[in-house]
């Protein structure tokens, strides 16, 4: 999720009102201590013009990865 709002230059808190939830949320995706709902997946794809596959991909590898460091 971090490389997408980056690619916008987007801040944490910019990236959250735009999707309408707390920056505190957006923090967490990009930790991979939770995820996004469908409808957030959806939506960032839109915000961002990302194909909505790829994301779901890399949002499973980054969980993946998180997985294994703990």
């Amino acid at each position: 999720i971090k490389k997408y709002r980056k690619l916008k230059r987007l801040s944490q808190s910019e990236f959250a009102d735009i999707l309408g939830v707390s920056p505190q949320s957006v923090s967490k995706w990009e930790c991979a201590q939770t995820v996004p709902d469908i409808e957030n997946l959806c939506l960032i794809a839109k915000v961002g013009r990302f194909n909505l596959f790829t994301l779901t991909i890399q949002l499973r590898e980054s969980l993946d990865l998180a997985k294994l460091g703990q």
